[in-house]
């Protein structure tokens, strides 16, 4: 029983890697945008008249099939950058696994390297893509079960986590980019 509930643990072990890493303020804009587009939605959605004839529940059917096609693209596109970063020949790659002399510290002074920083901001990413698309597909399920006002809630919820996806994929890339980027 043990052994589970650590395995389980270790699951949580790159998203507090990920948090000691960044800064307050990188931690309250990385929260604080998809936050504030999660809200917009909301405001959007409840004070926007429909003329049209729309469903909610057909509307949150549509966006969460859309929610699920384009998160598992972007799992596996971000699996592809972790494995580009793992197996890459690559003499900047290569530089950044051996070199020790590039160290960051975080706030409680514990040193990382570059490449230890990269994959735990890309091993980061996976694992909320991963989440996220089992919470669209459980929300795919019960969708009937809640009012309208509770799914634009949902669909809010929803907007915030893609943007807040999207927010950590454009940091992975532009560190992928760097990292390959031959520096002088």
């Amino acid at each position: 029983m043990r052994k589970a509930i650590k395995s389980m643990l270790e699951f949580f072990e790159p998203v507090k890697k990920f948090c000691r890493m960044r800064t307050i303020p990188e931690q309250v804009m990385m929260m604080l945008i998809p936050l504030s587009s999660g809200i917009f939605c909301y405001l959007l959605g409840n004070s926007v008249k429909i003329y049209a004839a729309v469903d909610i529940y057909d509307f949150m059917k549509d966006v969460l099939g859309d929610f699920i096609t384009v998160l598992a693209l972007f799992v596996s596109f971000t699996v592809g950058y972790l494995s580009i970063l793992i197996t890459s020949s690559s003499e900047n790659v290569n530089a950044l696994k051996q070199d020790e002399s590039k160290v960051f510290f975080d706030e409680k002074g514990k040193p990382y390297t570059l490449y230890q920083i990269l994959m735990t901001e890309i091993t980061y990413t996976v694992l909320v893509e991963i989440t996220v698309l089992l919470v669209c597909v459980i929300e795919k399920f019960i969708i009937n079960c809640f009012t309208s006002q509770v799914l634009k809630i949902f669909c809010s919820i929803n907007v915030s986590l893609f943007v807040y996806i999207l927010l950590l994929i454009l940091v992975d890339v532009k560190n992928l980019y760097f990292s390959f980027w031959k520096s002088e």
